[in-house]
């Protein structure tokens, strides 16, 4: 039986969908954040069609308020994060033939945070390219729970 691993990110970690305005103290010792460019937005204050060319801004604006590592989903345009070591990049999404992306969001989320339990780490590039590969399983199939991959689809992968 899994038991979960004594890390302090288990507990701190946020995926703020849908967006609404947050205190600040929701973010402090906050190690992971996930949002889309929508939730970027409005949480930031940045101009929703600005975030594409802001994302270091957006990074640094949830930094300053205690988020460790921060994680952008931009649909078609890809993954962009900084993590806690001031790193940061782009993952671009995998291509493939989408027939239905009602649960792309919520697994790309179940995916990144399931790699850093499963692997008690901190591998957040790692993690993306995991939540990428089963967000992209996912809209390959119709309907939400069903589309859904299993760990052994993604292990083999």
């Amino acid at each position: 039986m899994y038991q979960p691993s004594e890390t302090p990110w288990q507990d701190r970690s946020l995926n703020a969908a849908p967006a609404s305005k947050l205190p600040d103290e929701v973010f402090e010792g906050l190690h992971h954040l996930h949002v889309n460019e929508g939730e970027a937005a409005a949480l930031s204050g940045i101009a929703a069609g600005e975030i594409e060319n802001k994302l270091p801004e957006v990074a640094a604006y949830f930094q300053s308020r205690g988020v460790k590592n921060v994680v952008v989903t931009m649909g078609e345009k890809g993954i962009y994060f900084r993590n806690s070591k001031q790193q940061e990049g782009r993952i671009p999404i995998i291509k493939c033939k989408a027939v239905d992306t009602t649960a792309a969001g919520d697994t790309f989320a179940a995916g990144y945070i399931s790699f850093l339990a499963l692997h008690d780490s901190d591998d957040i590039e790692g993690a993306l390219h995991f939540a990428n590969r089963a967000a992209g399983l996912s809209v390959q199939r119709h309907g939400a729970q069903a589309s859904m991959p299993f760990l052994s689809e993604l292990e083999d992968a």
